[in-house]
């Protein structure tokens, strides 16, 4: 303001300036003292715009601004701004004001996402004005019209303090959990190692950016398991995944039933978190946290496989009465289940709740059991023995799992009446024991008799079939790859019990069977056979044995030997050089004299019968070192050539001759 003495305006225009008082205050303009000030105070109320009950986007705060005349001069030109929420040179109504008067103005401010995730909008706007009187600029900061809000800014002064518009957002998340299986191994089974994989969906589905999301699952040994992005706003997702590795009780159990726990912060710091609910349709209860059931496509099974094994007690020969049958049961369980309490019964042959060893089996694990037979009067009238058993358990949920057994060694007819996709063969032990005894033996021919074994030589083969069984077998032919024998015949080419048929056959030796030091072979002799009733039987096979070979080893367990036939051929590695020397007149002056020569010829003669090759010559007295003879290699019975040329020196004529020795070297391969 100002004071002064200078009375220089009428203004009431009577023509007296000094009784002018346009304040009506008793005092005149001249000796009035101006003091212009004004006052802002803003208010903030926030407004649920689409009165959903939740403080979110499109939301808003109503601030008013109340502007007062607290001098005593008109002030003009007023407006307010308010950086903080875009308001700007907002205008003020009326406007001049004159002293003592209020106005008030309203702005609508939308709700921004981080005002909602600050938890508040704390702002100060700034009112602007002009003093008439004095046409000096004039402002106040804005104090706010809420109490509590008293020295929010601790500066010490309270006509200035920021309005702080508090917003209650509602935190809040909500996860859920699927579980995919995966047959890690892909062999159609749900076994150990496979996996679930979980795919945990987080979604931020209150009003407030919340962070630092984990997913726990204590169940399947997720621990802090972090979401990504990490950080969501309202409505925004996050996913994290977890392989878990299937265990046998998940198996048995049939289904992994678990729930996670999504936790982390909102924006103001406060914690949140959610227990999971299924993303799994049929696991809907109405809940809003329902247990993630994953059903695994488990499947019960078990194999019985059953082997039969004939065994003449009194060692005669014949099938009678006395002799025994052992049948030996193989159970597997080739399902993905857990199966206990399981045995085998088998009807024909007197077999009830059989014991299985162990009686509890995994997927996987085999068990066994073994019964002895004997042989009764119309076994032997049948000619054979026909019967089927079955194998009984319980699953994890008492539920039983069967099979009828098959007879692997059935021949492949892989019959499965019952359409499990197990072959139900049924076991028949044909009474008849068709046998062969199968002895080959070599002689060898020394062909071009040079009392080496190499290439060319002849090995003639004897073989003989002895019928050892008690079936007349018939078509007999011999098999023999190594030495190019296909459907040799047997004479005779049909063979009763006892009886013996022969055949030879005569085989070249090659270079390869002397590089190998031995022809090594076994042949084969197939013959076709009857049962009893006359029904064919599968063929009769047998593998010859060396009879001078005393090793006798069974390797078809068929109570004769196999020992492969070897002929053993003695590696010699061996050369011969002959060299001849051939004199030559070279200014044919018909005097021998220096620098006439003499021609050599070096002959290398393979006289053993391993391959000879980089065969070189050596001749110190001439100056030659590693001549090389050709050709290269030399094969047994060949022979190599190599030349070189020697001068006459004065000593060699002093000397009356050249007399030298050489030396031919080379490897076997």
């Amino acid at each position: 303001g100002f004071l002064t003495d200078n009375p220089v305006e009428d203004t009431d225009g009577d023509g007296d300036p000094t009784n002018d008082d346009d304040d009506m205050d008793g005092t005149p303009n001249y000796l009035e003292v101006f003091n212009p000030a004004m006052v802002l105070v803003k208010d903030g109320v926030y407004e649920d715009t689409n009165m959903d009950g939740l403080v979110n986007l499109g939301d808003s705060i109503l601030y008013t601004f109340t502007v007062t005349n607290t001098g005593n001069t008109v002030l003009s030109g007023l407006t307010i701004d308010d950086a903080t929420i875009g308001a700007m040179a907002l205008a003020i109504t009326p406007d001049p004001l004159l002293p003592g008067s209020v106005t008030t103005v309203n702005y609508t401010y939308a709700l921004t996402q981080p005002n909602i995730n600050l938890g508040g909008v704390t702002n100060s706007a700034i009112v602007n004005a002009t003093d008439d009187g004095s046409g000096d600029p004039l402002s106040d900061v804005s104090d706010s019209a809420n109490p509590i809000d008293e020295d929010n800014d601790m500066d010490g002064d309270l006509t200035n303090d920021p309005t702080i518009t508090p917003l209650t957002p509602t935190a809040e998340i909500t996860l859920v959990k699927t579980g995919v299986y995966i047959d890690v191994n892909m062999n159609g089974m749900v076994d150990v190692n496979d996996m679930i994989t979980y795919t945990f969906t987080v979604t931020n589905s209150g009003t407030i950016q919340v962070n630092s999301l984990v997913v726990n699952d204590a169940t399947v040994g997720a621990v802090n398991l972090a979401v990504s992005p990490a950080i969501l706003n309202p409505s925004e997702m996050g996913v994290a995944t977890f392989d878990y590795t299937l265990t046998q009780a998940d198996i048995d159990n049939g289904t992994v039933v678990n729930t996670a726990t999504a936790s982390g912060f909102d924006s103001i710091g406060d914690p949140v978190s959610d227990v999971s609910d299924s993303g799994n349709p049929t696991d809907e209860t109405g809940s809003p946290d329902d247990d993630t059931t994953t059903t695994l496509p488990v499947e019960d099974s078990m194999s019985l496989t059953k082997t039969a094994l004939y065994t003449d007690v009194n060692g005669d020969g014949i099938v009678n009465l006395g002799d025994t049958v052992t049948y030996d049961f193989e159970v597997t369980n080739t399902g993905d289940t857990t199966i206990d309490s399981i045995v085998i019964d088998d009807t024909v042959i007197g077999v009830t709740a059989l014991a299985l060893t162990p009686d509890t089996l995994a997927p996987g694990a085999m068990g066994t059991a073994q019964v002895i037979y004997l042989i009764t009067a119309l076994d032997i009238a049948a000619g054979q023995i026909d019967n089927s058993a079955t194998v009984t358990g319980d699953d994890p949920q008492d539920n039983p799992v069967t099979d009828t057994s098959d007879d692997p060694m059935e021949g492949g007819a892989n019959i499965d009446p019952n359409g499990d996709g197990e072959p139900d063969d049924r076991t028949v032990i044909d009474l008849s024991e068709p046998n062969l005894a199968f002895a080959k033996a070599d002689s060898y021919t020394d062909t071009n008799g040079n009392g080496v074994v190499d290439a060319g030589d002849i090995l003639t083969y004897t073989f003989t079939v002895t019928n050892t069984g008690n079936t007349v077998v018939s078509n007999l032919t011999i098999d023999d790859t190594v030495i190019g024998v296909t459907n040799l015949p047997v004479t005779p080419a049909d063979l009763n019990p006892g009886q013996i048929g022969t055949a030879t056959s005569m085989y070249m030796i090659t270079q390869a069977d002397v590089d190998a030091g031995n022809v090594t072979n076994s042949a084969i002799v197939t013959g076709d056979t009857i049962d009893s009733n006359g029904d064919p039987l599968p063929s009769v096979i047998d593998v010859s044995d060396d009879p001078a070979d005393l090793a006798d080893l069974d390797t078809d367990m068929d109570g004769d030997a196999e020992d492969p036939t070897v002929f053993v051929i003695t590696p010699l590695s061996e050369i011969e050089l002959t060299k001849v020397g051939l004199y030559v007149d070279v200014n044919m002056d018909g005097v021998i004299n220096v620098g006439d020569r003499i021609d050599y010829t070096f002959t290398v003669n393979n006289t053993g019968n391993l391959v000879v090759s980089g065969t070189v010559i050596d001749d110190t007295t001439i100056g030659i070192t590693g001549l090389l003879v050709t050709p290269d290699p030399i094969d047994p019975g060949m022979s190599g050539t190599a030349t070189s040329s020697y001068v006459f020196t004065q000593i060699d004529i002093d000397n009356g001759g050249v007399t030298n020795t050489a030396i031919a070297m080379g490897t076997t391969i």
